[in-house]
């Protein structure tokens, strides 16, 4: 589920949630439930960003995203940033694929406070 934008919201479906996994074990059965309750999810997420410089100024276009990690914007800590990063890890994943230098040389571009965290 996509955080929305109603309060509350999410605790409502994990809630919900819980209360199906303890109902029954069966898989089928849990999401039957949840389908119930909650349409599906859309997975397939497009932007219209074709270039490092659009997504950069799109990223810059919201100052509530500047400034914080990528994680916390995938988890969806501010409107719209969730989506934005599952776009954003698509087309970069399409971009330069296997490509591991390249990929973390563009995020670093966009997102100045990015660093890999090491084991």
């Amino acid at each position: 589920m996509i955080r929305n934008e109603v309060e509350g919201g999410n605790l409502f479906y994990e809630s919900y949630k819980s209360f199906v996994d303890a109902l029954t074990d069966d898989s089928k059965k849990r999401k039957e439930l949840m389908r119930r309750m909650f349409k599906p999810q859309e997975h397939k997420v497009e932007h219209p960003y074709n270039s490092k410089e659009k997504w950069k100024r799109a990223y810059e276009a919201n100052p509530e995203w500047c400034g914080r990690q990528i994680s916390e914007l995938e988890r969806g800590c501010a409107p719209g940033s969730r989506i934005f990063v599952r776009g954003f890890r698509r087309w970069l994943e399409e971009k330069c694929p296997r490509d591991r230098e390249k990929r973390t040389e563009i995020i670093r571009q966009i997102f100045k406070n990015y660093h890999i965290k090491t084991n």
